[in-house]
């Protein structure tokens, strides 16, 4: 495969270029992520502590919980009344 004149890149015949994109030793992402940008795990994390104060879905009774408890406690809801689709609600 030979370079094409003009300092234009050498392609293949499917338009691609011949070789890597990247020098040897130089990353595709030099700088990195930004400081300070969070990522969607830590995000997801910190919505799903968030609590509440909510009426069981069992028993009715008012108390503190977290947004993962509230799922849970409805799945289990669903669970006890025999929906079928109790899992596939969320």
């Amino acid at each position: 495969m030979s370079k094409n004149s003009g300092g234009a890149a050498a392609k293949r015949p499917d338009g691609r270029p011949v070789g890597t994109p990247f020098k040897s030793g130089t990353s595709g992402n030099p700088k990195g992520r930004r400081k300070g940008l969070r990522n969607s795990k830590t995000i997801l994390r910190e919505l799903l502590e968030i609590v509440e104060s909510v009426a069981h879905p069992i028993t009715g009774e008012t108390y503190e919980a977290d947004q993962l408890e509230q799922i849970w406690a409805e799945q289990v809801k669903r669970a006890r009344t025999a929906k079928a689709t109790a899992s596939t609600a969320f």
